[in-house]
């Protein structure tokens, strides 16, 4: 599967409103196979999640220009195979498997498809935003945050006292939530 970069993710967007397939097919690479895991946790069947990860794809095209500049097609993706697995079952009258009873192993390593909410892109502008922020703040969020170093071991590592870590990563989540509410990030 292709590597995550924003650029590329720009230029598939652009493709797809350009009408080049090509894009398609790359964010086909990018998303099946997350996508038929995610789809056969709600229907259980092999043969039909794979033609639902086919549906997916199709009515992304058929629905490429009616899609807002700004918006993560990675959640438009999940939410068109959501509703196209939950259809499945009304049809069939089957229930909804709820995912509080699927058990994690069954679904292997990508369980985190429907439990990781955070879509790529989200991610992208997240750590994009923290990229900005004034060096301090950014370089005591990330020994808390990425190298899970607690207060008091940034505040010796720094020469710093615990307070003003607090303060710094207090003030970094005030501007973060600022500049993500911007972009519609919760």
């Amino acid at each position: 599967m292709e590597q995550y970069n924003p650029n590329n993710i720009e230029r598939i967007k652009t493709g797809l409103k350009n009408d080049n397939p090509f894009a398609l097919k790359k964010l086909y690479d990018l998303h099946s196979k997350k996508l038929f895991f995610f789809i056969n946790a709600y229907t259980r069947n092999t043969l039909v999640t794979e033609e639902l990860v086919q549906d997916v794809f199709i009515r992304l095209w058929k629905n490429r220009n009616n899609i807002k500049a700004g918006n993560s097609y990675t959640s438009y993706i999940y939410t068109i195979a959501k509703n196209l697995a939950i259809d499945f079952l009304r049809k069939k009258e089957i229930k909804p498997v709820r995912f509080e009873n699927v058990n994690k192993n069954e679904l292997g390593n990508f369980y985190n498809a429907e439990v990781e909410i955070i879509s790529i892109e989200e991610r992208t502008a997240i750590y994009r935003a923290i990229e900005k922020l004034s060096p301090r703040k950014k370089e005591v969020c990330k020994m808390h945050w990425f190298e899970k170093k607690t207060y008091k071991a940034i505040a010796e590592e720094l020469k710093i006292s615990v307070s003003a870590v607090e303060k710094n990563i207090s003030a970094a989540l005030s501007e973060l939530r600022y500049k993500l509410s911007e972009k519609n990030i919760p």
